[in-house]
């Protein structure tokens, strides 16, 4: 298997009523996990484009 089919998908979704915006992350094993805090659905897209790589290395830990 790819590298790429062990990645998660991110998806952008807006919550609450005060235009708050998480990212909702579904791994391939079906586990999935929020990330908050961003202001807007713009910063939650850059979080997936520039951060979300290093989160999913940090979650995975160090390679043997």
């Amino acid at each position: 298997m790819s590298e790429d089919s062990y990645k998660p998908t991110f998806t952008p979704k807006s919550i609450g009523f005060f235009s708050e915006w998480c990212v909702h992350v579904a791994w391939p094993s079906g586990y999935k996990e929020t990330v908050n805090g961003f202001k807007n659905e713009a910063h939650a897209r850059g979080w997936i484009e520039h951060e979300s790589e290093k989160w999913i290395d940090e979650k995975r830990g160090p390679r043997r």
